[in-house]
């Protein structure tokens, strides 16, 4: 009878195993669909200032003040980084929270990286962008 229960408590130990396995998975997939929302925010916001600076460049709109969708563009590009900062940010916290529970160490993760990247690429498109500095403006 003891086997029994012995088999039972292991069996609640790989079920609670499991389940933090499949909690960390659905933060890794929440973290990779902030990445791609923040990730086309920035690229629209960048396209969007682009094209608009081309206008102006060109003379097509010298008639008309762009400036709105330019600073639209600029501040799809803030949101998108912002955004995948703060999602970062409760990534870590949330996988730490988890790591804590088992007894171990959370050593971060290549949607962790993916992410910071992205933010990293966000803040020097925006400091390209608004400050008229860097290859990103011309």
């Amino acid at each position: 009878m003891s086997d029994t229960g012995s088999t039972h408590a292991t069996e609640l130990k790989l079920a609670d195993k499991l389940a933090i396995e499949r909690t960390e998975l659905a933060a890794d997939r929440t973290i990779m669909a902030w990445i791609r929302t923040s990730f086309s925010m920035i690229s629209f916001g960048f396209t969007l200032f682009k094209f608009f600076q081309y206008l102006k460049s060109d003379g097509i709109g010298a008639a008309r003040n762009l400036s709105g969708p330019r600073m639209l563009g600029i501040l799809l590009i803030t949101l998108g980084t912002l955004a995948l900062a703060i999602a970062a940010w409760d990534y870590f916290a949330t996988m730490t929270r988890l790591k804590a529970q088992t007894g171990e160490k959370y050593r971060g993760s290549l949607p962790l990286f993916v992410s910071i990247a992205v933010a990293i690429i966000g803040m020097l498109a925006f400091i390209g962008l608004a400050l008229h500095i860097g290859p990103l403006e011309s």
